[in-house]
């Protein structure tokens, strides 16, 4: 405009004026309802405001808890219900069911020696033999005993009818055994390697039985009683199983 050009610095210095007092007039009204609204508070959390502007506040706040539990809801019964969270419930249950069978694979052996030399639950012998041949797959840990030298730990295992057995004396000069060879199971300690030998001197005869060849015996030295019966037991069946088969 005109007074721009013809008293610039006059004009530049009422605009910088009036730009002053509208920032200024600004300020005070903010700072105006600042004080308003601490005031407000203050007398809110003090009890004085109204009785109506606390129904407000407080169906306010109840009115967002409520939003917020309906959303967990949705958002909870939608991820449990999609395909993806099936899958790991699915992979959960799965990783529950194989630590439940890790921790009971300890007992495993003595529930199924159990089975075998249980007299009160009626089993057949199919159970029985079936429970024996599981027993010695997964392989059982022993003490052998000889006429000579220190008694070992071995663990046998059978395979297709033939047991083995890993460290310990050899067998007829091998550390396998065809159940067909074993001419009959010995409860005790009445063979050679029991007799003869000194590393049996101290072991319970209860604990003990031999597997008894044409030539020599698998003399063996369980942890129980029990254990020795089911093994006793189970090695019987198992001869007559297959000498039964052979003969048809």
């Amino acid at each position: 405009s005109w007074r721009e050009a013809a008293f610039p610095t006059q004009y530049n210095a009422l605009i910088s004026k009036q730009a002053f007092s509208s920032e200024l007039s600004h300020f005070e009204t903010m700072h105006r309802r600042l004080a308003s609204v601490g005031t407000y508070f203050s007398d809110f959390f003090d009890g004085d405001a109204p009785a109506d502007d606390y129904y407000i506040v407080f169906g306010l706040i109840g009115g967002l808890l409520l939003i917020c539990w309906t959303a967990c809801c949705i958002y909870f019964c939608i991820d449990f219900g999609s395909p993806t969270a099936s899958k790991k419930s699915k992979g959960r249950r799965k990783k529950g069911t194989s630590s439940a069978a890790s921790d009971a694979s300890g007992s495993s052996y003595m529930e199924d020696e159990a089975l075998l030399s249980s007299t009160d639950n009626p089993v057949n012998d199919s159970d029985l033999l079936r429970t024996f041949k599981k027993v010695l797959a997964s392989g059982v840990n022993m003490i052998q005993h000889g006429a000579s030298g220190p008694a070992v730990q071995v663990h046998l295992s059978l395979r297709k009818n033939v047991l083995y057995w890993s460290g310990g004396r050899p067998v007829n000069g091998r550390r396998e055994l065809p159940i067909p060879d074993i001419m009959f199971i010995d409860i005790g300690k009445n063979t050679a390697g029991f007799v003869s030998g000194q590393s049996a001197k101290g072991v319970d005869q209860d604990l003990c039985f031999s597997l008894v060849t044409s030539d020599q015996s698998l003399d063996l030295e369980t942890t129980s009683k029990m254990e020795r019966e089911a093994m006793a037991q189970g090695f019987s069946m198992l001869m007559a199983t297959i000498e039964a088969a052979a003969t048809v």
